[in-house]
């Protein structure tokens, strides 16, 4: 986390990189350890802190939009089953 606050956490093509993702058991200090890394950042970019659910559901509803504004018709398979293409 020190190199991402840095801005020396790189990615293998050398680019920087643009967040961190923390895993774990549950009661090990993962919200904790990222509170605390937000509240301490002196980087002056926006930024954004997300519990693992509140992304997940932000996916989900952005997902959901993307397919639902999408055409699409009915078409038969090999075995003649309905399916929605899109």
């Amino acid at each position: 986390l020190q190199q991402l606050q840095d801005g020396a956490l790189c990615l293998e093509n050398g680019g920087a990189a643009r967040g961190v993702y923390i895993h774990g058991p549950v009661g090990g200090g993962k919200s904790m350890l990222m509170d605390l890394f937000h509240e301490t950042s002196s980087d002056a970019r926006p930024k954004h802190r997300m519990h693992f659910h509140e992304l997940m559901v932000d996916v989900h509803q952005r997902l959901h939009a993307v397919h639902t504004s999408r055409p699409r018709s009915v078409v038969l398979t090999e075995q003649g089953l309905p399916i929605f293409r899109f």
